[in-house]
This record gives C-alpha cells, sequence and structure tokens, in this order.
C-alpha cells in the first residue's frame, strides 16, 4: 500500500514529462518551457485542441506503463480494463500496450543490427531471448554452465524496456498530431530542433535510443563446448502480444 501510494507522484510527473515531449515533437519546441511546462498561448486554436485530444489517450498509457514499472509484479497486466476519456470513449490500455509492444518489436527487428546496437549489445526479440534461454536450461550443461550461458546471453542481447515503448509512443501520437493538425491547418508544424548537447549524445552509438521500427541479432560464440549460447530464431510462428506484454511488465 506504501509503495502504491508513493508511485502516484512518479506516474504524475511521468505523464508531465511525456506531455511536454508530445508537444515538442509535434513541432511546437517553443511552447515548452525548460521545466517542462507547456504555454497553451503559443498554441493556435487548432493545434491545441488536436494536442489535447491526443494527448489524453497517451496519457493514459503512459500513466499505466509508469504503474508497470514502478509497482513491479504487484501491479498485473488486464487486457479487460477499461478507462473512460473526459470525450466519452472507453479505451483499454493495457490491450492496446499490448499490441502497440508486439508491433514496435516487430518493425524493430527488421532494422540492420548495427543500426540498432546499444551499450554494445544488440536487439533481441522476446520470442528470441525466451527460446534460447529454454535452450540453455533444458541443455545437458551444469548449473554453473547454464548460468554462464544465461549471463553470456544477457551481457550480449537487450530486449525492449519500458522507456522503449514510451519514447515509441510519444514518436508515434506526436506524428498523429502533426499530422491531423497538417490536415485542418494545411500547414505543417516545423520539426523540433534539438539542442547542440542533446544532439551530441545522440550521436552516441551506446546512447542511441530504440526508434520506432532492430532484426534478428547475430549469433554469439558459445560459453562452453557443453551449453550453446547463439542467439537462433524462435521454433515457433512468433510470439503472441499478451505473452510480450507478460514479459515486460509481468
Amino acid at each position: 500500500e506504501r509503495r502504491t501510494h508513493d508511485q502516484v507522484p512518479k506516474t504524475e510527473k511521468a505523464i508531465y514529462n511525456a506531455i511536454a515531449d508530445l508537444v515538442s515533437e509535434s513541432g511546437f519546441k517553443d511552447a515548452v518551457s525548460k521545466d517542462g511546462a507547456v504555454d497553451a498561448e503559443k498554441l493556435d486554436e487548432v493545434s491545441r485542441d488536436v494536442l489535447l485530444e491526443v494527448a489524453e489517450p497517451l496519457s493514459i498509457m503512459v500513466a499505466e506503463l509508469s504503474r508497470f514499472e514502478g509497482l513491479g509484479g504487484q501491479y498485473k497486466h488486464n487486457p479487460n480494463l477499461s478507462v473512460k476519456t473526459t470525450q466519452g470513449v472507453h479505451i483499454l490500455p493495457h490491450k492496446m500496450l499490448a499490441e502497440f509492444t508486439a508491433v514496435l518489436e516487430s518493425e524493430i527487428a527488421q532494422l540492420p543490427p548495427e543500426q540498432t546496437a546499444r551499450s554494445g549489445k544488440r536487439f533481441a526479440t522476446y520470442a528470441q531471448l525466451s527460446d534460447q534461454e529454454s535452450t540453455i536450461l533444458n541443455s545437458k550443461g551444469t548449473d554453473s554452465q547454464k548460468a554462464a550461458a544465461l549471463e553470456k546471453l544477457s551481457n550480449n542481447y537487450y530486449t525492449l524496456n519500458y522507456a522503449d515503448v514510451k519514447s515509441a509512443l510519444i514518436a508515434d501520437y506526436s506524428g498523429r498530431a502533426k499530422a491531423k493538425i497538417a490536415r485542418f491547418t494545411g500547414k505543417t508544424p516545423k520539426a523540433s530542433v534539438p539542442d547542440k548537447t542533446q544532439d551530441a549524445a545522440a550521436s552516441k552509438e551506446d546512447e542511441k535510443p530504440v526508434s520506432r521500427t532492430q532484426t534478428k541479432a547475430p549469433s554469439v560464440s558459445s560459453s562452453s563446448e557443453v551449453v550453446d549460447t547463439s542467439l537462433k530464431a524462435p521454433q515457433k510462428d512468433g510470439i503472441s502480444k499478451e505473452t510480450v506484454a507478460t514479459r515486460l511488465w509481468g
């Protein structure tokens, strides 16, 4: 109960930051102050209305992501969870997050591995990693060999995390906002220009964020002759979006 109570301000902060990023990435960086406050007076009426419309479902999903991350196994994935928006529309945030995450992973898996390397690690899908973990655990190696193989796998590959999904959500919804504003006004919002310091950080390969769209990671050599740690394509036909969701947030 204390943990749930402590999560409230963290969730509110996550929503606050997401809305600031949404407005900025939609082409209205000048309307966002350094502390993330949005000055609605710097937005025209159409843009303001569109951003408000888009911000609500984004905020709901960011809030759920924040709870998943902060509360861990205490907060369970529920595809039937329904939230009513101020427009009277019921949305299913957990189901939407599961579907979005599954599509995001699929898109990333199509990119060349050199484009998605992060801190010396290659991207792996949940299906690939899960399949290989099972292979290692069911191998004939000793417990220590299996532990070493699992550690090697973890040291060589990474999967989607909460920050990846949130960044992709913001990119997706800001894209929707820009398209809708352009349709209504005939003008395309100017692209947000990042600060030089942000440019420098973004140029570092180890700090590259996952874009909305990473392929099969190449094999890594075995850590022993008994336990194979090479990452192979899963033996099954992909992995369901619900399984991806459960793997990500329990």
